[in-house]
């Protein structure tokens, strides 16, 4: 039997599908590809290959009378050898992808790593960009930039092959999107975003965050905007898969771990101006006043902000950066009445998993009881410094230095590693690709991000000598002084051998202990302090004779599981009970991330 009788042609209005050995694609793909006037589609999937006299034969017959111009949907077949021959033996136009091509939902035809070639009989050809139909915007071929059916993914040196996240963001025929970062690699603030042309840069453009550090691109955006006069969205998160299976946007850490799902999903930055809010999954009745004793949730970029109708700061409030971890701004009407201010952000806690409270100027009073309540179950409060910055606030009676350590990344407690699927292949020469829909890619699996610890900082093993117990002097506040602290790991020794709660120790030479994310997993001592001496963002330095009481001591004695212990400070009025339950949360997500790592 000749092979040409296993080839089959299905012919469809303006659309003629030619198959051997493979299913063709569904239906609803063919009938659903742009109608081009004037122009035929033929779409090939063949294995084995068919030889190019073959086909030229085949459309010879197949094609309809008075034809002109082809568009050939088969992978590789821009080639001259390929489609200049077909040209030329049937006297019509082909326009032929160099690439693989790809159909795409909602009828769209993208070729990846290539574009499309138009070949005329007897004439030179001519190259045309990778999207059918062509968008509204396009985006030129940048160093550094791949390009992708809705725009353009800057990955620096991540690899030709797009993943499927990627080709599953949706097309806008009037807005390009450009997907920053890859898994395992962090943003390191978008600098190859300066390599596209300033024209670009300047018309509304979507940034889409794809590795780790997702909240770094808010920065990233209100940076281009405010430098190039451009207007610039921002998707609030990285796309994923929520509990339910249903398409959702959640953030990543620096170091690749999933953080909580923003309520605002997309963000937009003009120069001079606030971020304005574009989309929101808050229910519109979810931050009515009448719950709130009237006052307002609104969504802005780092969570939600609880306001009253003519609070001041509202530039501010909409500026507090975004983080890892869901933040909670208050506003002075919020603020200014205390004593239900507890119950009314225990009443929003469910929405935001893990927040930190933040004020965008420190309180002007010192009602310590009511702050102390907060502080004690949501941590110290966070204030709004500088350019984007987020610091730590003593206890309110203790404000007015002006001079407050800036908080550090974390790895936020209910973060859940994301495992990064294999590459997809580039589809051989004689086949059609299907790209996933956004919702089959999603649904496939969680987003691929990479879930690799920070580089261990190795601790030296630090002997600590017993020495007679002595309490910090005693001030006119007394216990109420409640200021921030810090929670570190070290590898730190006990005296003769083995440790005992209750006991105060003091180091016999300078120590070192480092943010716990960074730490070795085996640094079994967890230090708390509010004095010890900041060395960079992930090691704290103390001085000889620095005391320390030991406050539990978990497993046998001469090799724990855990020690805790606490820095004796003249500048610490927390119980030791605060800092131990404290101590135990940071040990519980230390735990957890280890073995979702691990």
């Amino acid at each position: 039997m000749p092979i040409r009788s296993a080839v089959r042609v299905l012919g469809h209005p303006q659309t003629t599908v030619v198959l051997r050995g493979v299913d063709g694609p569904p239906e609803a793909v063919v009938t659903a590809l742009p109608r081009e006037p004037g122009r035929h589609t033929v779409i090939v999937a063949a294995d084995p290959p068919l030889a190019v006299a073959e086909l030229a034969t085949l459309l010879a017959e197949r094609l309809p009378v008075g034809c002109e111009s082809i568009r050939l949907v088969l992978s590789h077949s821009g080639r001259p050898d390929v489609a200049r021959p077909l040209s030329d033996r049937l006297r019509i136009e082909v326009i032929a992808p160099s690439g693989a091509v790809m159909l795409l939902p909602g009828g769209r035809v993208f070729v990846s790593g290539g574009g499309w070639n138009v070949y005329r009989p007897g004439r030179p050809p001519i190259r045309q960009g990778p999207r059918h139909p062509s968008p509204s915007w396009d985006l030129p071929e940048t160093v550094g930039f791949a390009a992708t059916p809705s725009g353009a993914w800057l990955h620096g040196g991540a690899g030709p092959v797009l993943p499927p996240a990627v080709l599953a963001i949706p097309v806008d025929p009037d807005q390009p999107t450009v997907v920053v970062g890859h898994p395992g690699a962090p943003l390191d603030d978008a600098a190859g975003l300066d390599a596209l042309p300033k024209t670009v840069r300047r018309r509304l453009l979507l940034l889409v965050p794809y590795g780790p550090d997702s909240a770094r691109l808010h920065r990233v955006a209100e940076r281009l905007a405010s430098r190039d006069g451009g207007t610039i969205e921002v998707l609030a998160g990285v796309p994923d898969t929520g509990a339910d299976g249903a398409p959702a946007l959640t953030t990543v850490d620096a170091s690749g771990h999933r953080g909580w799902q923003p309520w605002g999903t997309r963000f937009r930055y003009r120069a001079a101006a606030a971020p304005e809010l574009v989309n929101s999954r808050l229910p519109s009745d979810a931050g009515g006043a009448a719950g709130f004793g009237g006052l307002t949730v609104e969504v802005v970029r780092a969570g939600l902000w609880l306001r009253g109708d003519h609070d001041p700061e509202l530039e501010a409030a909409r500026r507090v950066p975004a983080d890892a971890h869901p933040l909670l701004v208050l506003g002075s009407a919020a603020q200014a009445d205390i004593v239900t201010l507890p119950g009314r952000v225990a009443a929003l806690a469910p929405l935001l998993p893990g927040l930190r409270l933040v004020v965008t100027s420190p309180p002007v009073d010192g009602r310590a009881a009511g702050w102390r309540s907060l502080t004690e179950t949501y941590g110290p409060l966070l204030v709004t410094v500088g350019d984007g910055e987020l610091a730590v606030l003593p206890a309110a009676e203790q404000l007015g230095t002006g001079e407050y350590p800036l908080i550090t990344p974390r790895v936020p407690a209910s973060a859940a590693p994301t495992p990064a699927p294999a590459s997809p292949v580039n589809p051989p020469p004689t086949t059609v690709h299907h790209a996933p829909s956004p919702g089959d890619a999603l649904k496939a699996g969680p987003v691929p991000v990479q879930t690799l610890p920070a580089p261990a900082i190795p601790l030296e093993a630090v002997r600590l000598a017993a020495v007679e117990p002595t309490e910090p002097a005693d001030d006119p506040d007394g216990r109420q002084r409640e200021l921030a602290g810090t929670a570190l790991s070290a590898a730190w020794l006990p005296p003769a051998g083995s440790w005992a709660a209750g006991r105060t120790l003091a180091t016999e030479g300078p120590a070192r202990a480092a943010n716990p994310d960074v730490a070795p997993a085996d640094a079994a001592v967890l230090v708390w302090t509010v004095a010890g001496q900041r060395r960079d963002d992930r090691t704290v330095e103390f001085g000889a004779g620095t005391r320390f009481r030991v406050l539990a001591v978990d497993g046998p004695a001469d090799q724990p599981s855990l020690v805790l212990l606490r820095e004796l400070s003249d500048r610490d009025g927390r119980s030791d009970d605060a800092v131990r339950e404290s101590l135990r949360r940071v040990a519980a997500a230390r735990e957890r991330a280890t073995a979702t790592v691990g």
